[in-house]
């Protein structure tokens, strides 16, 4: 992709992040804040609804309490005075005091029921509610509530029948009630902005719930309590619009409109500046640095005024130009140097575990129907020398024992300091027979050579295996031969010292059948099957 073409993606990407910033700043900022202020609004609605509902059961114990405390309905209940219900309850009473029923219950179970007439199929079942002493406990002790009826919602206040100065024994309780209906629902409806609905509900109160429909539609509901039942409650339900919500989007948007059309502008502007300012320098820096990959002249970079940035840059490539060559240069001695010094031990100057590792994995030049010799090969008490003349003689000794393996293998043998004072050769070769040959070599030269100049003498014990180099694959097998050249080792060093001790394998063919030992059992069944057998010295 051209440089023009990256720029102008990476403006409309800006552009797009713009767009999409207003976005989620207005669906996960600006909405949520609306929403938090609609709850709190509704939850305010929710509250005038219920107090209003409790200021109508307020005014209808008011009346309760005064009817309860006046001497004339005292001498009624005392007295069963017909004229109290002649003068005080006349026809069209209830519907002066918007009430739809009265019902006085004496102190020895009498009764008096005066209801409006939709509530007269329904009084037989309103004194059973209302005379049940739940009931009864409940209304007497916080004055009023609300009951459900035959699937009707009533709001009842009761008082006890007492004297107007409040002396005497209480005769009975009063009751007033009136139903919750749509002229209710029209209280409320003023005293709210909402739609509202009281409906009986099937279930026990719960905590006020507020929902969002749709971003044009809000459903409000709070739930009161019935007296005598926990299975039932009143539901009141508010349903309205969301204008709040409607605002918040319309100046949203508006103001996503303006700034995307500043935005346009912006990019638009912000591309004809950088190309003028940027692209065109850095193409013709672009040709300048081809001329000079063609030609390697710096004339190229002459040409162009040392003035900005772009002429910095243009400065900075002639300089790298002409140190480039002499860097790389540098670079790749470095880089063998670290490569040498990583595979090889700084003491002897021969390979580590690191060299072996790789030269094992990597080698494939192994000759077909030859044989690989490996061989562990130790200072026999070596630890006597540091003790007696100090590790100085000690790091020498090991330094001349590694000059003495070089002369007696090859240079494309593998030679390794595996620690201390112990060594690993690797050796290729064309017949078996080679292998007692390089063996012995080694430990008659260790033997005859004199150490530090005659300081010391020494001898080493070694340890080998001989296998096929058609039988080399996998490291698991290498480890394996490792493992049976360290056991001969210890055989060696255990047989006295001064000597060498190794197998040879002897059934390539049946290599998967019977794998190389790993440790001293399986060496032992090896040998006394002859899987493995000696080498000859």
């Amino acid at each position: 992709m051209k440089i023009r073409s990256k720029l102008l993606t990476t403006l409309l990407l800006l552009l797009c992040f713009l767009g999409s910033g207003i976005w989620l700043i207005e669906r996960y900022v600006v909405i949520p804040k609306v929403e938090s202020l609609e709850v709190t609004g509704l939850e305010a609605e929710l509250e005038r609804a219920r107090k209003a509902i409790r200021r109508e059961l307020e005014h209808i114990h008011k009346w309760a309490i005064d009817w309860g405390l006046w001497d004339e309905t005292y001498r009624y209940v005392q007295d069963d005075n017909p004229d109290f219900i002649r003068e005080s309850l006349a026809e069209g009473t209830l519907d002066e005091l918007s009430m739809d029923f009265l019902l006085i219950v004496h102190a020895d179970a009498h009764v008096f029921l005066r209801t409006t007439d939709r509530m007269k199929p329904l009084q037989q079942a309103l004194k059973a509610s209302l005379l049940d002493d739940s009931t009864t406990d409940v209304l007497i002790n916080n004055g009023s509530g609300l009951i459900t009826l035959h699937g009707m919602t009533l709001m009842v206040a009761a008082s006890p029948v007492v004297r107007t100065d409040g002396s005497g024994p209480a005769l009975g309780t009063l009751y007033f009630g009136r139903m919750v209906d749509p002229m209710l629902v029209n209280t409320l409806e003023q005293v709210v902005s909402l739609d509202v609905s009281l409906v009986l509900d099937g279930h026990e109160p719960k905590p006020h719930q507020i929902q969002f429909p749709s971003e044009h539609d809000s459903v409000s509901q709070a739930w009161l309590p019935l007296v005598g039942t926990a299975s039932h409650s009143l539901r009141i339900e508010l349903r309205g619009g969301r204008p709040f919500l409607d605002q918040a989007l319309a100046s949203t948007y508006q103001l996503m409109g303006i700034i995307f059309v500043l935005g346009l502008f912006g990019t638009v502007a912000t591309y004809f500046l950088l190309q003028h300012y940027l692209i065109t320098p850095i193409l013709n820096l672009q040709k300048a640095v081809l001329h000079f990959a063609h030609s390697h002249s710096l004339e190229a970079f002459d040409a162009y005024p040392h003035n900005d940035e772009v002429g910095a840059l243009s400065q900075a490539f002639q300089e790298m130009a002409s140190r480039l060559s002499a860097d790389r240069e540098i670079i790749i001695n470095d880089r063998e140097r670290l490569k040498h010094d990583s595979l090889t031990d700084p003491l002897t100057g021969l390979g580590n575990r690191r060299f072996l590792d790789h030269n094992i994995r990597h080698k494939q030049h192994w000759s077909a129907n030859h044989f690989i010799l490996v061989m562990y090969v130790d200072l026999d008490h070596f630890k006597r020398i540091n003790d007696t003349y100090g590790h100085d003689v000690g790091d020498q000794i090991l330094q001349e024992f590694a000059q003495l393996l070089r002369q007696c293998c090859r240079e494309a043998d593998l030679l390794v300091r595996t620690g201390g004072e112990e060594f690993l050769a690797v050796c290729e070769l064309a017949t078996i027979d080679h292998a007692a040959v390089i063996a012995e070599r080694i430990r008659a030269q260790t033997e005859q050579h004199l150490f530090v100049g005659g300081t010391a003498r020494l001898t080493c014990s070694i340890g080998l295996i001989v296998a096929p180099t058609g039988e080399l694959g996998q490291l698991e097998y290498w480890e394996r031969l490792f493992k049976v050249a360290d056991m001969a080792l210890y055989r060696a060093k255990h047989g006295g010292r001064n000597r060498w001790q190794g197998w040879q394998r002897v059934c390539p063919e049946q290599a998967e059948q019977n794998p190389l030992p790993i440790s001293t059992e399986e060496l032992q069944r090896a040998l006394e099957q002859k899987i493995l057998t000696p080498v000859d010295h």
